[in-house]
């Protein structure tokens, strides 16, 4: 979605690396600066990065999310194979269709010892998203929000601009925010073959789906892996990213 509305206000395509196994998120030589698009990965943005970030005056735009709907989401990206059609699934949804769906779940939570499905744990994710948070909190960045681009989405857009520095009409941002549409992106994904990745496009949903238990174990890996995640979202106004709730309030 994020690409989607920075390519509509730019008029460039996204750029990003092979994603080949065994890629370091946390290694800036993974950053390529080019002058005809601009680059979309999932890196981690220590401080290594950030210098790189900040010696090329690079304009970083990071989306974040409620942790318990991320890792709901991500369990679904397992169990449903998403991009399988696009050769992108992780092809483990046997696997998951093994398991109880509560148990599937802890498994995303948590890293084991190999029983086929070798993953980390989101750890490593709750831990992106706290430095994504502290060089936002350094006026390195923008962070935006997944709740707030698909519930608010023309302010988004506003910011985006405003961060960019480009001047857009509202008939500029009325057409982004069509072209950005969950729906639209999902039909113009199925149109060309695909579409898997576009599940739901929900806000919430994770109270019907994580247990009691399975959010202690979320909470747990939050103070192992990422505890100051909580304080800088406080401070950068989005709390919601870290609470167990049902509705979202920002300015």
């Amino acid at each position: 979605m994020i690409r989607q509305i920075i390519s509509g206000m730019t008029g460039l395509p996204w750029f990003e690396p092979a994603l080949v196994k065994g890629i370091d998120p946390s290694d800036p030589a993974n950053i390529v600066f080019k002058t005809d698009a601009f680059y979309s990965w999932h890196f981690v943005p220590v401080a290594e990065i950030q210098r790189e970030l900040i010696e090329n005056d690079a304009r970083s735009i990071f989306v974040v999310r409620n942790i318990y709907a991320m890792t709901l989401s991500m369990y679904h990206h397992f169990a449903d194979n998403i991009d399988w059609e696009i050769g992108r699934g992780a092809n483990k949804s046997d696997f998951f269709a093994s398991l109880s769906k509560d148990e599937g779940i802890s498994r995303i939570i948590c890293r084991r010892q190999s029983d086929g499905f070798n993953w980390q744990g989101i750890g490593g994710q709750l831990f992106q998203m706290q430095k994504m948070l502290e060089f936002a909190a350094a006026g390195s960045a923008l962070i935006l929000t997944f709740e707030q681009l698909v519930e608010d989405k023309a302010v988004c857009v506003r910011r985006c601009a405003e961060f960019l520095s480009l001047e857009l009409t509202e008939q500029q941002i009325e057409a982004i925010c069509l072209d950005s549409a969950f729906s639209t992106m999902q039909k113009k994904a199925e149109s060309d073959g695909g579409g898997s990745h576009f599940r739901a496009g929900l806000t919430k949903g994770y109270f019907d789906s994580i247990s009691a238990e399975n959010k202690e174990l979320i909470q747990e890996q939050l103070d192992r892996s990422a505890p100051e995640l909580a304080g800088y979202a406080a401070k950068l106004g989005i709390p919601f990213i870290t609470d167990w709730h049902n509705g979202y309030e920002w300015a």
